[in-house]
């Protein structure tokens, strides 16, 4: 899954000051998909641990060096590993998945910016346009998951994260991403 690796070429990124940033962990979902037994739960939680790890090192760096960084999942898997009996559930649900905004100015967040109830995955491309002050293509059928006056601007850095796999649930039962996020916010 190289997630260090994917970290070090994200870092580097960082450093150039590449003005747009995107990437895939795909570790909550790989080890989920491959438990097929409930005893390999330990796996899998170790994969969100090291997910943890590298969003450690990168996600500070990048609000340090002025980015806006989007986090969310494409789907859910990593969140609900055993079936009611105790069997292992390796297949994709259909819970909700994490959308995170971090590093808006502190003046818009003081205006009233803020993030949609309600949103799936394909607001995450409308989201960087109206950060960076540009509307979505007239083909696209969805919006950005932020409300309010964002002051979208083109010189705008943002970062965008996909958590391959990673969705939330309360049920705390046969689900591996027990630990909280980390990094300092």
């Amino acid at each position: 899954m190289r997630a260090k690796e994917i970290t070090d070429i994200l870092l580097q990124g960082i450093k150039e000051k590449v003005p747009d940033l995107f990437a895939n962990y795909a570790n909550a979902d790989m080890v989920a998909h491959a438990m097929t037994q409930p005893q390999w739960l330990p796996e899998v939680v170790a994969s969100i641990l090291t997910l943890d790890l590298e969003l450690g090192r990168v996600v500070p760096a990048a609000l340090q060096a002025g980015y806006v960084v989007l986090i969310t999942g494409d789907h859910g898997n990593a969140e609900d590993m055993l079936e009611s009996g105790g069997k292992a559930k390796p297949a994709h649900t259909t819970n909700k998945v994490p959308f995170v905004v971090l590093g808006l100015d502190p003046e818009e967040l003081r205006e009233g910016v803020c993030l949609e109830d309600d949103f799936t995955i394909g607001a995450f491309g409308a989201t960087a346009l109206a950060l960076h002050g540009l509307p979505p293509p007239a083909t696209w059928n969805i919006s950005s998951a932020l409300r309010g006056p964002l002051r979208g601007r083109l010189a705008r850095r943002v970062f965008r994260l996909v958590l391959d796999g990673y969705g939330v649930r309360d049920d705390p039962r046969g689900k591996a991403r027990r630990y909280r996020l980390t990094y300092p916010l």
